[in-house]
């Protein structure tokens, strides 16, 4: 598995051969530090979770080592887990650090980190390693104890008030993270299943900003149903949302929280996802929000199957509308664009891993899909990106100012939204 065909595309500025955007239209806004040429085992690292806000963007860089036939896969222990900070117009590709060294070298045991971006800059929610596991809050590398489930916490969803200085953690009892090769971003993913270990019962906090060392008191105390996302939360401007599972397994796939920035202690589930329709390991895989509509994705990347969700925001009862079902593609991520006209999404295909003999298919990312939000219809457009490396291609998507913004291990890449307009290079 090299890295240097996903290379050529990122210093192109374009999404590889095919019909892709070109050159003039695509840019390249940051790519992961390149390993060591000499210790490529040890020192390779990928994009984990990602923050945008404004003019800049927030990345957590986290250490692999490649599976081919001179490395064995997992999590490598020569790179440091790092924050990284961007300009979304792409100035500065490489990016500069704003901490190195942060979840030390992402033990085995550790579980995932969360990154937000705000007007101050980033937050981000992770394990220290030198304090026992105990949960962090950095920059300011702030304890996080929790009334409920103590220190030893694994932080699932981090939001901050629009309103006010407050930010929201989510978060569940620790049980160990497993390799980063089960995080969704990784090149090696889903190498033996996936593991978040970001499901659960847990608790809904807010923490005053900037962040003091003490016990967080809890809002409500919700069953939280992750999935493959790095962050279970989403939010307009006056309500936050997430997925919650079922308080017994089958009764519905998902129920649907809403949280009033207002009124934080009103914690309500609007609705439920049924599993009619769904296949039966699908799993939540992209979750969005803007001040009209709440949208939800399901899929089994990298299996065909992909199902999303459209709720509007402030309407009553069982009101969630599927707006596109394929059993054809997968998909990954989800994004809402700003005239909220679209909803945006990654369309991924199993792909065997080369120079690795034997080894589990990986994720190849195979462009970007939009359908249109009610009361628009669901008119499908998609754009093929035509790349060759086995784990090349994005896998999640953010929206921005008007500008998509793909993200694939290596590289985050920005295209207009009308990119896709009037493309059909898949069938649904």
């Amino acid at each position: 598995m090299t890295r240097s065909a996903f290379l050529w595309f990122a210093l192109a500025g374009c999404f590889g051969s095919g019909p892709t955007p070109s050159p003039s239209t695509a840019k390249t806004i940051f790519t992961a530090p390149a390993p060591q040429p000499n210790d490529v085992c040890n020192t390779s690292s990928f994009i984990g979770p990602v923050g945008l806000f404004s003019t800049m963007g927030y990345a957590i860089t986290l250490p692999y080592s490649p599976r081919d036939s001179n490395c064995g896969g997992g999590t490598s222990s020569g790179t440091a887990v790092e924050v990284t900070e961007f300009a979304l117009d792409g100035s500065t590709p490489n990016g500069s650090m704003v901490m190195n060294g942060m979840a030390g070298a992402a033990d085995n045991g550790s579980p995932p980190p969360v990154i937000v971006a705000g007007q101050a800059g980033p937050l981000f929610a992770y394990a220290n390693p030198n304090g026992g596991g105990a949960t962090v809050l950095g920059p300011s590398n702030t304890p996080l104890m929790f009334d409920t489930i103590g220190q030893n916490a694994t932080v699932v969803g981090l939001a901050l008030d629009p309103g006010s200085p407050t930010l929201y953690v989510g978060a569940v009892p620790t049980s160990g993270g497993g390799s980063t090769d089960s995080d969704p971003a990784s090149p090696n993913f889903p190498n033996n299943g996936f593991n978040m270990a970001n499901d659960g019962s847990g608790a809904l906090a807010p923490i005053p900003l900037p962040p003091v060392s003490g016990s967080l008191t809890h809002v409500g105390l919700p069953s939280f149903d992750c999935g493959l996302l790095h962050d279970c939360f989403t939010h307009n401007m006056t309500d936050l949302f997430f997925l919650s599972l079922p308080p017994t397994p089958g009764a519905y796939r998902a129920g649907v929280m809403d949280m009033s920035f207002s009124d934080p202690t009103a914690l309500n589930q609007i609705d439920t996802v049924s599993d009619a329709g769904l296949g039966s390991m699908a799993t939540v895989v992209g979750l969005a929000a803007d001040d009209q509509h709440l949208v939800y994705a399901f899929s089994n990347p990298p299996q065909p199957g992909c199902w999303i969700f459209d709720r509007e925001i402030g309407s009553t009862g069982s009101s969630s509308m599927m707006v596109f079902a394929s059993s054809q593609l997968s998909c990954m991520g989800l994004a809402i664009d700003s005239s909220a006209s679209f909803i945006y999404f990654t369309i991924v295909s199993p792909v065997e891993p080369q120079d690795c003999g034997g080894c589990q298919p990986v994720i190849h990312g195979d462009g970007l899909g939009r359908v249109s939000l009610p009361p628009g219809g669901n008119n499908f457009e998609s754009r093929a990106f035509g790349l060759t490396s086995d784990f090349a291609g994005p896998r999640r998507v953010l929206i921005n100012g008007g500008m998509i913004f793909a993200v694939d291990p290596l590289t985050v890449v920005s295209i207009p939204s009308d990119a896709l307009a009037g493309a059909h290079d898949f069938n649904p």
